[in-house]
């Protein structure tokens, strides 16, 4: 069933109305603005993965360092093969990140760490 956007009350917190946003729950919270009527359908609560979204950011920024690492010293491909597998990892997962900023923070620097692989690869390569 299709939920139109508006304020529901929150499936997280007593007491709170949150944001739909017509497919999902927002970050948008205001104070209830009265008894929940029993009639209103309120949207399903919000999916819980515990880790996922907050391991992205750090798997990105790891990528995005250990592709800077490979710029300079690459024994093996290892930093460059690491810095593949985790920011292809954190990009993948981009959509459990928690927030919209986050997501871009992630995008940015887990496409960063893969470029940043590859340009280490190819100065080995060459060198």
């Amino acid at each position: 069933m299709d939920y139109p956007k508006g304020w529901y009350p929150s499936p997280n917190v007593e007491g709170r109305d949150q944001w739909w946003n017509g497919a999902a729950w927002t970050a948008h919270t205001r104070i209830a603005t009265g008894a929940a009527d029993p009639d209103v359908r309120v949207p399903p609560a919000r999916e819980v993965r515990f880790g996922v979204g907050a391991a992205t950011l750090p798997t990105a920024i790891t990528s995005g360092t250990f592709g800077f690492l490979s710029l300079f010293t690459n024994p093996f491909f290892i930093p460059s093969l690491v810095s593949l597998l985790l920011g292809a990892a954190a990009v993948a997962s981009i959509r459990s990140a928690p927030e919209p900023g986050t997501r871009t923070a992630v995008l940015i620097v887990g496409s960063t760490g893969i470029a940043l692989a590859v340009a280490g690869a190819i100065i080995l390569a060459i060198g």
